[in-house]
């Protein structure tokens, strides 16, 4: 009677064991196809923040590295060569050539005339960004110190000089002389014709800091809300 009742208290104690594990198993199990099914849910989200990640990723390599050389061509036909370098009376034009744009090399094929006794060494031109500051002054027909009409053709690389245009995107030409043979505001030459171009490299648009900052908090968001929802997700019930 004691062996019976042994027996059937180890047979209680044992069954007992087996239902608590058994229950405990269907709660992990029950709980891994809740984790399965909040997975499931939750891949499309990842894979839409992934491409949104990988896009943005993109844009910006290609902004980076999407740089492309461009001519930008000038008439210069009738200018009139008037002043000194920085006088009021010269002729400034401002051209858009992209903001931030590098400037590479300029090539000209142009015709001045000196009205004598003002020489064609005299007449200049001068470049550079919108702000008047480090401007490049070169002489097309440097070397004839003589009066009159004279066709030139040439070109000159600017890439070791580092010159670059503003924000504003603009690249100033002013047009001078070296000496001043005739009374202010009297040209001693004219630019009779021809074509100025400068070759420069204008980098695509790339997203501005607060734009980019924007984006990596909003994608940054986006992570921790699935973060936050997978967590809830997984509370005991």
């Amino acid at each position: 009677m004691t062996s019976s009742s042994s027996t059937a208290a180890a047979a209680l104690a044992f069954f007992s064991f087996q239902a608590a594990g058994s229950g405990q198993d269907g709660r992990r199990d029950r709980d891994t196809a809740r984790d399965i099914r909040n997975e499931r849910s939750c891949a499309p989200a990842r894979r839409a923040l992934r491409l949104a990640v990988w896009s943005l990723a993109a844009a910006m390599g290609l902004g980076a590295a999407g740089a492309q050389a461009t001519p930008v061509a000038v008439d210069v036909s009738g200018v009139q060569s008037m002043d000194l370098l920085g006088d009021a009376g010269n002729t400034v034009w401002w051209i858009d050539v992209g903001a931030h744009a590098v400037l590479n090399r300029l090539s000209w094929s142009i015709t001045l005339e000196a009205f004598s006794p003002s020489l064609l060494a005299e007449m200049q031109l001068s470049f550079g960004a919108s702000s008047g500051l480090d401007q490049v002054s070169f002489t097309p027909g440097g070397g004839d110190f003589l009066s009159g009409t004279s066709r030139y053709t040439g070109m000159l690389d600017l890439g070791g000089l580092g010159l670059s245009v503003g924000a504003d995107g603009l690249l100033r030409l002013e047009f001078s002389e070296a000496f001043k043979d005739f009374a202010p505001g009297v040209a001693d030459g004219r630019w009779l014709g021809g074509t100025l171009t400068f070759d420069v490299t204008r980098a695509t648009a790339v997203p501005e800091p607060a734009s980019l900052a924007l984006s990596l908090a909003g994608l940054a968001a986006m992570a921790g809300l699935g973060a936050v929802r997978r967590r809830a997700s997984r509370r005991p019930d």
